[in-house]
């Protein structure tokens, strides 16, 4: 059984079609437990008379009653949503691709840090990373006091 639905976004000066189709008709064939859909999605982004094509494939335990096509795409999309989202924030914002620690271990801290202090900054209704990353490198004491008022040390 297949199931298909399109998204289209218009905006920025793209326009940009999403087309998922879902089936339950090869889940047969897979060595994969608990496989219940496969799906196809198709990405077409027109910027300034460019086109792009992007296919992707991807296998979910979610049942067609669970999930038909439309929720399947909101659940990709939303997926998206917070990976480039947080990816974006702590590449830019806390320079993670240029940082020049070469040690993975070093580098795993620094990730750690970083990662930590997003968190931190959402707990406390922050909504700009970056504004908040420069204020507290003008004023490292407040980012310390935060830190204190935050974590408990037993």
């Amino acid at each position: 059984m297949r199931d298909q639905v399109r998204d289209v976004d218009k905006g920025h000066g793209r326009l940009e079609v999403r087309t998922l189709t879902a089936t339950t008709e090869l889940t047969g064939y897979l060595d994969w437990p608990h496989a219940r859909q496969v799906m196809e999605v198709v990405r077409e982004r027109q910027i300034k008379g460019t086109v792009q094509r992007e296919v992707a494939y991807a296998i979910t335990s979610l049942g067609r009653q669970k999930a038909d096509a439309r929720r399947l795409l909101e659940l990709m999309r939303g997926h998206w949503r917070v990976e480039n989202g947080l990816h974006h924030v702590l590449d830019v914002t806390f320079g993670e691709d240029a940082c020049p620690a070469r040690n993975p271990n070093t580098q795993m801290i620094f990730a750690v840090l970083n990662q930590a202090a997003v968190s931190l900054n959402h707990l406390t209704g922050c909504t700009n990373q970056a504004a908040r990353a420069r204020r507290f490198s003008a004023c490292p004491q407040e980012a310390l006091e935060l830190v204190k008022s935050r974590v408990r040390i037993e």
